[in-house]
């Protein structure tokens, strides 16, 4: 039959996306990530439903599941630079900081105009002591974004631990 999947399962399927999508708008990111996890758990398998998911485990404290999600996502997307920021945040979280670095690496090659992953990539830089790397990564996020007050913020941080108020 034309348009039938052959399963029941799938034909029943709410449209998770635009659910999810709608909620987010609506309701904001604890809304969607909830339905992100009723859709995984539903059977719906999407990179931006296992990102949100991963975002609802990192705040819980869950961080090996939330990168176990974006392992998931990234094998579906190996280039989306969201899902690869997301996954440099928890392995910082769990202290995997090298592979934080290459995460953010990998984002920023995705796609250089994303400042979270220039950001993120300098603090991960400042926690391994590369204080110039850390610098201009923090300067690139600035540049990328005017608006982002994180990189400013941090970059008055450095600047102030060196002697220059």
């Amino acid at each position: 039959m034309k348009g039938s999947s052959g399963n029941p399962r799938a034909a029943r399927r709410p449209p998770w996306l635009e659910q999810v999508d709608s909620a987010l708008r609506l309701q904001g990111m604890a809304a969607a990530a909830e339905l992100a996890i009723q859709a995984l758990a539903d059977g719906v398998d999407h990179p931006a439903l296992l990102n949100l998911a991963a975002s609802a485990r990192h705040r819980e404290g869950r961080f090996e599941e939330a990168v176990d999600l974006l392992k998931r996502a990234r094998a579906q997307a190996p280039r989306d630079p969201h899902v690869l920021n997301s996954l440099g945040i928890c392995l910082r979280a769990l202290g995997r900081l090298d592979a934080a670095r290459e995460a953010y690496d990998a984002a920023i090659r995705a796609d250089p105009r994303l400042a979270a992953a220039h950001f993120n990539k300098g603090s991960v830089l400042e926690d391994l002591n590369d204080i110039k790397g850390s610098l201009a990564a923090y300067e690139r996020a600035s540049a990328l974004d005017p608006n982002y007050v994180e990189p400013v913020s941090s970059l008055a941080w450095l600047a102030a631990q060196n002697g220059d108020a």
